[in-house]
């Protein structure tokens, strides 16, 4: 240990006796404790003001009112927005930050809290053995463009404070275990703002500087372009650059094409955007223009929300935001042993770790970090090049056949779509289609059977239909079942047949269809 010490020390003078000093950052841990608590706030507070109307309002503007009660904070403490990444943080506490991305899926997989979307697909997919970064690409995970890596990058962005080089890094082991292309690069393009927040205060520098830090070429970042040119062209109509980027992008979510629900990365993302340049720093107006602008609400307000605070620092958020959370400081989130305060002094390890392996030192509690370069270093990805939505049809429609045993099935509670359900062996769906691409929908429980895949009456693949709790309901987020790519654009069949053995979990045979998404 003494001659870690006597090496940090020697670093440093190093550094100081080569003229390097210059090329350092200098940060008090005082300050960063107050910028990474502002951040960690910042994501509570906008999860809380703007979860009343997380997808209430789908490619629409919101123009009622918005209600806050500085008591509202305590619900961030079961929210997925942070308890999520946190659980990250537990598998670096024990395994330490170098682990494989293999610990951290086992973490999301092995979980008790409920998951959707691209993180259901990576836990299904961990349970069938596909591990990362497969487990997040387009062929295994319809969901690759989601948002789900966004909104749980932040840690990442909070542990590399002027460091966007080792963010990206980072970002490319996590964020690949649920996503792929543009789900992965709005992690990337969080965290980097969070690592330039840290240094610059002013917005639209750092929502320009961290464009820098993704493929230019990417759709993530040509969402965020037209955001910054709408910026520049309206600078105080942020309603009439909405309505442009809406008309343009909202109705290009892939999972989810066939509705206004959009849980798309690049879409969410520039709605961020759009809040923080509109925002002006306003902590109130940022939060009011994320949630008016629809979609993911709570979300987006809380990434815009994490940015600001970091900026700021927590000490210069109001009060009527941060009152409650000094008597709340200390309790745990829940599925995780982390705390606020806990959240703080974890960044602030993880940080440390950060900066020596990057060439910066630690000395009298002055944290010198060297500054990294703003150029991307991960090469492009685009998850589904070549195919756009054509038209869906659901298991009623003519183009279906169904033989052997099947009948209706509706969940309720409000999703009132007819499915077909079969548990005997034998029974087969049919579908006839035309296109290049095919997703199919449904549902998965714990009493899930399973049933054989034909493209063209060549067998591709058995689905499991097992799933440790019911996954499926509500038509944007239904349970992806299977999803095939690459065929010639023309006349296909997919045939389903329901087989007699299950997962050893299940207590069922259970086979659940209700729609297909065709592309071309």
């Amino acid at each position: 240990m003494k001659g870690r010490i006597l090496f940090i020390v020697f670093s440093f003078c190093a550094l100081l006796l080569h003229g390097q000093s210059k090329n350092l950052i200098q940060i008090s841990e005082v300050e960063y404790r107050d910028k990474v608590a502002g951040g960690w706030a910042g994501k509570m507070i906008g999860v809380m003001y703007g979860l009343d109307n997380e997808f209430k309002y789908d490619n629409e503007l919101y123009e009622g009112s918005i209600a806050w009660n500085s008591k509202l904070v305590a619900g961030a403490l079961s929210n997925d927005d942070l308890y999520v990444q946190m659980r990250f943080m537990m598998v670096f506490d024990s395994l330490g930050i170098n682990c494989k991305p293999d610990h951290l899926a086992a973490s999301l997989a092995d979980a008790s809290f409920e998951l959707c979307h691209a993180n259901r697909m990576a836990r299904r997919n961990y349970w069938k053995g596909i591990m990362p970064p497969l487990s997040g690409q387009p062929k295994y995970n319809m969901h690759a463009d989601d948002l789900d890596f966004q909104i749980e990058s932040d840690f990442i962005g909070f542990m590399h404070p002027g460091m966007p080089q080792s963010s990206n890094l980072l970002a490319d082991k996590v964020g690949h275990i649920m996503c792929y292309g543009d789900g992965v690069y709005g992690g990337m393009f969080v965290s980097a703002m969070l690592t330039q927040a840290f240094i610059e205060n002013d917005i639209e520098r750092i929502v320009t500087n961290s464009l820098k830090m993704i493929p230019a070429s990417s759709q993530y970042a040509k969402c965020v372009r037209e955001i910054l040119e709408g910026y520049k062209q309206y600078p105080e109509d942020w309603r009439k650059v909405w309505r442009s980027f809406t008309a343009n992008w909202g109705m290009t979510d892939i999972c989810v094409p066939n509705h206004a629900f959009n849980i798309d990365a690049k879409m969410n993302g520039a709605y961020v955007v759009l809040a923080l340049l509109y925002g002006k720093g306003d902590l109130e107006k940022t939060m009011e223009i994320a949630v008016r602008c629809g979609q993911d609400t709570d979300c987006n307000a809380s990434s815009a929300i994490g940015v600001l605070g970091v900026i700021k620092g927590y000490s210069k958020i109001e009060k009527r935001f941060t009152s409650e959370i000094p008597a709340i400081a200390d309790q745990s989130f829940i599925y995780t042993n982390y705390s606020f305060n806990k959240s703080i002094e974890r960044s602030l390890f993880y940080t440390k770790q950060a900066i020596i392996k990057n060439g910066g030192a630690i000395k009298d509690s002055i944290l010198y970090i060297r500054q990294q370069p703003l150029i991307c270093n991960v090469p492009l990805e685009q998850s589904f090049a070549g195919i756009k939505y054509k038209y869906q049809t659901n298991v009623t429609g003519a183009d279906w056949t169904f033989r052997g045993e099947w009948k209706d099935f509706i969940i309720g509670r409000g999703d009132n779509d007819i499915f077909k359900l079969s548990a005997s062996k034998g029974s087969i769906s049919i579908l006839s289609f035309t296109g290049k691409a095919i997703l199919l929908q449904g549902y998965c429980n714990n009493n899930g059977g399973k049933a054989d895949v034909y493209l063209d009456n060549r067998f591709v693949k058995t689905i499991d239909f097992y799933y440790r709790e019911e996954a499926g309901i509500y038509l944007g987020n239904r349970a992806h079942l299977f999803n095939f790519s690459g065929l010639k654009n023309g006349k296909h069949t997919l045939k389903l047949v329901v087989r007699d053995d299950r997962n050893p979990k299940s207590t069922g045979n259970n086979v659940w269809v209700e729609r297909a998404i065709i592309y071309q």
